[in-house]
Protein backbone atom coordinates (compact mmCIF):
# COMPACT_ATOMS: atom_id res chain seq x y z
CA UNK A 1 0.00 0.00 0.00
CA UNK A 2 1.71 3.60 -1.13
CA UNK A 3 2.05 5.73 1.68
CA UNK A 4 -0.20 8.74 1.89
CA UNK A 5 0.85 12.29 0.47
CA UNK A 6 2.49 13.99 3.49
CA UNK A 7 1.43 18.11 3.77
CA UNK A 8 3.12 20.49 4.20
CA UNK A 9 1.29 22.05 7.34
CA UNK A 10 3.70 25.16 7.77
CA UNK A 11 2.78 25.67 3.93
CA UNK A 12 -0.59 25.38 4.67
CA UNK A 13 -1.06 27.88 7.25
CA UNK A 14 1.21 30.26 5.70
CA UNK A 15 -0.72 30.04 2.72
CA UNK A 16 -3.85 30.22 4.80
CA UNK A 17 -2.46 33.49 6.54
CA UNK A 18 -1.58 35.18 3.18
CA UNK A 19 -5.05 34.74 2.03
CA UNK A 20 -6.39 36.12 4.83
CA UNK A 21 -4.58 38.72 4.82
CA UNK A 22 -4.75 39.42 1.13
CA UNK A 23 -8.37 39.63 1.33
CA UNK A 24 -9.14 41.73 4.23
CA UNK A 25 -7.02 44.44 2.61
CA UNK A 26 -9.18 43.93 -0.42
CA UNK A 27 -12.11 43.99 1.72
CA UNK A 28 -10.71 47.31 3.74
CA UNK A 29 -9.82 48.66 -0.06
CA UNK A 30 -13.42 48.65 -1.25
CA UNK A 31 -14.83 50.12 1.81
CA UNK A 32 -12.63 53.10 0.95
CA UNK A 33 -14.46 55.68 -1.80
CA UNK A 34 -11.92 55.96 -4.84
CA UNK A 35 -9.92 59.03 -5.55
CA UNK A 36 -12.59 60.25 -8.11
CA UNK A 37 -15.65 59.92 -6.02
CA UNK A 38 -13.86 62.11 -3.27
CA UNK A 39 -12.94 64.64 -5.52
CA UNK A 40 -16.49 65.01 -6.86
CA UNK A 41 -17.67 65.20 -3.64
CA UNK A 42 -15.33 67.35 -2.39
CA UNK A 43 -16.14 69.82 -5.35
CA UNK A 44 -19.97 69.81 -4.74
CA UNK A 45 -19.87 70.60 -1.16
CA UNK A 46 -17.34 73.46 -1.68
CA UNK A 47 -19.07 74.95 -3.89
CA UNK A 48 -22.77 74.38 -1.68
CA UNK A 49 -20.60 75.70 1.44
CA UNK A 50 -19.72 79.09 -0.68
CA UNK A 51 -23.52 79.63 -1.63
CA UNK A 52 -24.79 78.96 1.57
CA UNK A 53 -23.05 81.39 3.09
CA UNK A 54 -23.05 83.81 0.48
CA UNK A 55 -26.58 83.82 0.02
CA UNK A 56 -27.27 83.49 3.99
CA UNK A 57 -24.70 86.06 5.49
CA UNK A 58 -26.22 88.61 2.58
CA UNK A 59 -29.79 88.11 4.46
CA UNK A 60 -28.12 88.19 7.77
CA UNK A 61 -26.96 91.76 7.11
CA UNK A 62 -30.39 92.82 5.00
CA UNK A 63 -32.12 92.28 8.21
CA UNK A 64 -33.70 95.41 8.75
CA UNK A 65 -36.83 95.64 8.44
CA UNK A 66 -38.52 94.01 11.46
CA UNK A 67 -41.86 92.29 10.17
CA UNK A 68 -42.34 88.36 11.03
CA UNK A 69 -41.13 86.80 8.23
CA UNK A 70 -38.16 88.61 8.22
CA UNK A 71 -37.78 87.26 12.01
CA UNK A 72 -38.16 83.44 10.45
CA UNK A 73 -35.94 83.80 7.55
CA UNK A 74 -33.18 85.40 9.92
CA UNK A 75 -33.25 82.53 12.13
CA UNK A 76 -33.27 80.22 8.81
CA UNK A 77 -30.29 81.98 7.58
CA UNK A 78 -28.33 82.03 10.84
CA UNK A 79 -28.92 78.28 11.14
CA UNK A 80 -28.08 77.55 7.56
CA UNK A 81 -24.78 79.49 8.31
CA UNK A 82 -23.62 77.54 10.83
CA UNK A 83 -24.01 75.03 8.41
CA UNK A 84 -21.67 76.48 5.63
CA UNK A 85 -19.45 77.64 7.62
CA UNK A 86 -18.36 74.86 10.48
CA UNK A 87 -20.06 71.63 9.06
CA UNK A 88 -19.60 71.21 5.49
CA UNK A 89 -15.84 72.48 6.02
CA UNK A 90 -14.83 69.86 8.57
CA UNK A 91 -17.48 67.59 6.38
CA UNK A 92 -14.99 68.19 3.20
CA UNK A 93 -12.08 68.22 5.08
CA UNK A 94 -13.14 64.26 6.67
CA UNK A 95 -13.71 63.11 3.48
CA UNK A 96 -10.40 64.21 2.04
CA UNK A 97 -8.10 62.79 4.61
CA UNK A 98 -9.86 60.02 4.75
CA UNK A 99 -10.03 60.35 8.79
CA UNK A 100 -10.77 62.97 11.65
CA UNK A 101 -7.60 64.91 12.51
CA UNK A 102 -9.04 66.90 15.33
CA UNK A 103 -9.74 65.19 18.17
CA UNK A 104 -12.64 63.03 19.75
CA UNK A 105 -13.96 66.47 21.86
CA UNK A 106 -14.09 68.34 18.59
CA UNK A 107 -15.92 65.86 17.04
CA UNK A 108 -18.38 65.46 19.68
CA UNK A 109 -19.09 69.35 18.97
CA UNK A 110 -19.36 69.12 15.14
CA UNK A 111 -21.62 66.94 15.07
CA UNK A 112 -23.78 68.29 18.03
CA UNK A 113 -23.19 71.37 16.44
CA UNK A 114 -23.93 70.39 12.82
CA UNK A 115 -27.27 68.43 13.73
CA UNK A 116 -28.51 70.96 16.13
CA UNK A 117 -28.28 73.92 13.06
CA UNK A 118 -29.68 70.80 10.49
CA UNK A 119 -32.27 70.16 12.94
CA UNK A 120 -33.30 73.83 13.56
CA UNK A 121 -33.17 74.47 9.73
CA UNK A 122 -35.92 72.14 9.39
CA UNK A 123 -37.94 73.09 11.66
CA UNK A 124 -37.49 77.17 10.75
CA UNK A 125 -39.01 76.29 7.30
CA UNK A 126 -41.99 74.49 9.08
CA UNK A 127 -42.51 77.29 11.19
CA UNK A 128 -42.26 79.57 7.79
CA UNK A 129 -44.56 77.00 5.69
CA UNK A 130 -47.02 76.95 8.68
CA UNK A 131 -47.00 81.04 8.57
CA UNK A 132 -47.87 81.18 5.54
CA UNK A 133 -50.18 78.46 5.33
CA UNK A 134 -52.17 80.24 7.84
CA UNK A 135 -51.92 84.19 6.70
CA UNK A 136 -53.36 82.28 3.66
CA UNK A 137 -56.21 80.11 5.23
CA UNK A 138 -56.70 82.61 7.85
CA UNK A 139 -56.16 86.22 6.71
CA UNK A 140 -58.52 87.89 8.87
CA UNK A 141 -57.61 86.12 12.09
CA UNK A 142 -54.45 85.23 11.90
CA UNK A 143 -52.98 88.14 11.16
CA UNK A 144 -53.95 89.87 14.27
CA UNK A 145 -52.42 87.21 16.05
CA UNK A 146 -48.97 87.21 14.19
CA UNK A 147 -46.85 89.40 16.20
CA UNK A 148 -42.68 89.74 16.57
CA UNK A 149 -43.07 88.30 19.94
CA UNK A 150 -44.96 85.14 18.92
CA UNK A 151 -42.48 84.67 16.28
CA UNK A 152 -39.81 84.99 17.89
CA UNK A 153 -41.05 82.79 20.79
CA UNK A 154 -41.52 79.78 17.84
CA UNK A 155 -38.55 80.75 16.79
CA UNK A 156 -36.61 80.16 20.23
CA UNK A 157 -39.06 76.57 20.60
CA UNK A 158 -37.67 75.29 17.58
CA UNK A 159 -34.01 76.14 18.34
CA UNK A 160 -34.93 74.51 22.24
CA UNK A 161 -35.91 71.39 20.21
CA UNK A 162 -33.29 71.07 17.87
CA UNK A 163 -30.57 71.41 20.96
CA UNK A 164 -32.44 69.13 23.41
CA UNK A 165 -33.05 66.04 20.88
CA UNK A 166 -29.27 66.04 19.16
CA UNK A 167 -27.01 67.67 21.60
CA UNK A 168 -27.36 65.45 24.95
CA UNK A 169 -27.44 62.08 22.83
CA UNK A 170 -24.00 62.96 20.89
CA UNK A 171 -22.30 64.05 23.65
CA UNK A 172 -23.20 61.78 26.15
CA UNK A 173 -23.60 58.51 24.02
CA UNK A 174 -19.75 57.00 24.67
CA UNK A 175 -21.37 56.86 28.17
CA UNK A 176 -25.00 55.94 27.63
CA UNK A 177 -24.50 53.97 25.35
CA UNK A 178 -24.30 49.93 24.88
CA UNK A 179 -20.47 48.73 26.24
CA UNK A 180 -19.46 47.58 22.21
CA UNK A 181 -20.77 50.79 20.51
CA UNK A 182 -19.38 53.19 23.28
CA UNK A 183 -15.79 51.45 23.36
CA UNK A 184 -15.58 50.97 19.22
CA UNK A 185 -16.52 54.83 19.12
CA UNK A 186 -13.99 56.09 21.78
CA UNK A 187 -11.10 53.97 20.72
CA UNK A 188 -11.41 54.69 16.70
CA UNK A 189 -10.15 57.96 17.11
CA UNK A 190 -9.53 58.45 12.62
CA UNK A 191 -13.38 58.03 13.29
CA UNK A 192 -15.92 60.80 13.89
CA UNK A 193 -19.56 59.30 13.48
CA UNK A 194 -22.64 59.14 15.76
CA UNK A 195 -22.62 56.54 17.70
CA UNK A 196 -26.28 55.53 18.21
CA UNK A 197 -26.27 55.12 14.65
CA UNK A 198 -25.24 52.16 14.57
CA UNK A 199 -28.94 50.98 15.75
CA UNK A 200 -30.62 50.73 12.58
CA UNK A 201 -34.42 51.17 14.97
CA UNK A 202 -32.89 54.50 15.76
CA UNK A 203 -31.67 55.73 12.27
CA UNK A 204 -34.81 54.66 10.88
CA UNK A 205 -36.62 56.93 13.99
CA UNK A 206 -34.16 59.67 13.91
CA UNK A 207 -34.54 60.48 10.30
CA UNK A 208 -38.04 60.21 10.02
CA UNK A 209 -38.97 62.65 12.58
CA UNK A 210 -36.25 65.19 12.12
CA UNK A 211 -36.23 65.43 8.57
CA UNK A 212 -38.86 63.10 6.47
CA UNK A 213 -41.27 63.73 8.84
CA UNK A 214 -40.95 67.62 8.52
CA UNK A 215 -41.18 67.80 4.63
CA UNK A 216 -43.91 65.60 4.79
CA UNK A 217 -46.30 68.10 6.63
CA UNK A 218 -44.30 71.00 4.78
CA UNK A 219 -45.34 69.66 1.18
CA UNK A 220 -48.90 68.79 2.27
CA UNK A 221 -49.14 72.69 3.62
CA UNK A 222 -47.85 73.92 0.46
CA UNK A 223 -50.19 71.79 -1.89
CA UNK A 224 -53.14 73.18 0.63
CA UNK A 225 -51.59 76.42 0.31
CA UNK A 226 -51.27 76.67 -3.90
CA UNK A 227 -55.10 74.86 -4.00
CA UNK A 228 -56.60 77.67 -1.66
CA UNK A 229 -54.38 80.61 -4.23
CA UNK A 230 -55.75 78.70 -6.66
CA UNK A 231 -59.28 79.24 -5.44
CA UNK A 232 -59.10 82.84 -4.53
CA UNK A 233 -57.51 83.80 -7.95
CA UNK A 234 -60.80 82.16 -9.39
CA UNK A 235 -62.65 84.01 -7.30
CA UNK A 236 -60.61 87.21 -7.85
CA UNK A 237 -60.74 87.27 -11.57
CA UNK A 238 -64.76 86.66 -11.37
CA UNK A 239 -65.25 89.59 -9.05
CA UNK A 240 -63.01 92.03 -11.47
CA UNK A 241 -65.10 91.22 -14.42
CA UNK A 242 -68.31 92.77 -12.38
CA UNK A 243 -66.46 95.36 -10.68
CA UNK A 244 -67.04 97.90 -13.15
CA UNK A 245 -71.00 97.26 -12.44
CA UNK A 246 -70.87 97.06 -8.69
CA UNK A 247 -69.19 99.81 -8.69
CA UNK A 248 -71.48 101.76 -10.80
CA UNK A 249 -74.75 100.43 -8.77
CA UNK A 250 -72.95 101.64 -5.31
CA UNK A 251 -70.89 103.93 -5.75
CA UNK A 252 -72.72 106.28 -3.19
CA UNK A 253 -71.67 103.67 -0.83
CA UNK A 254 -68.10 103.54 -1.46
CA UNK A 255 -65.45 106.12 -1.20
CA UNK A 256 -62.53 106.80 -3.99
CA UNK A 257 -60.69 105.47 -0.97
CA UNK A 258 -62.31 102.70 0.04
CA UNK A 259 -62.21 101.45 -3.64
CA UNK A 260 -58.96 100.40 -3.63
CA UNK A 261 -58.31 99.66 -0.43
CA UNK A 262 -60.76 96.18 -1.30
CA UNK A 263 -59.54 95.44 -4.50
CA UNK A 264 -55.69 95.50 -2.45
CA UNK A 265 -57.27 93.38 0.70
CA UNK A 266 -58.44 90.86 -1.86
CA UNK A 267 -55.55 90.71 -4.15
CA UNK A 268 -53.45 90.35 -0.72
CA UNK A 269 -54.82 86.62 -0.08
CA UNK A 270 -53.35 85.55 -2.98
CA UNK A 271 -50.14 86.44 -2.13
CA UNK A 272 -47.23 85.03 0.03
CA UNK A 273 -43.51 85.16 1.02
CA UNK A 274 -40.93 82.96 2.20
CA UNK A 275 -38.58 81.05 0.34
CA UNK A 276 -39.58 78.39 -2.22
CA UNK A 277 -39.67 75.17 -1.33
CA UNK A 278 -38.53 72.70 -3.87
CA UNK A 279 -35.27 73.89 -4.29
CA UNK A 280 -34.62 73.49 -0.64
CA UNK A 281 -36.27 70.15 -0.29
CA UNK A 282 -33.81 69.05 -3.19
CA UNK A 283 -30.72 70.61 -1.31
CA UNK A 284 -31.35 69.28 1.80
CA UNK A 285 -32.12 65.67 0.58
CA UNK A 286 -28.84 65.66 -0.55
CA UNK A 287 -27.10 66.53 1.91
CA UNK A 288 -28.95 64.06 4.37
CA UNK A 289 -28.26 61.29 1.92
CA UNK A 290 -24.41 62.90 1.81
CA UNK A 291 -24.16 62.56 5.79
CA UNK A 292 -25.79 59.70 6.08
CA UNK A 293 -23.20 57.70 3.48
CA UNK A 294 -20.35 59.36 5.25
Amino acid sequence: MAAPPSVNHSNTSSSAQTSTTSFTSADMTSDLPSLMEVIIVVILTTAMSLVTITGNTLVVVAFKLRTVNNYFLLSLACADLIIGLLSMNLYTTYLALGRWPLGRIACHLWLALDYVASNASVLNLLAISVDRYLSVTRPLTYRAKRTPRRATAIIGLAWGVSIVLWAPPILSWEWIGEEDIARSTANSDSDCTVGFFNEPLITFGTAFAAFYLPCIVMCALYWRIYKETEKRTKELAGETAFLPLRLTQSYNALSPIEVPCFIHTRMRLSCTEGPPLSPILATWTLLHSLHASG
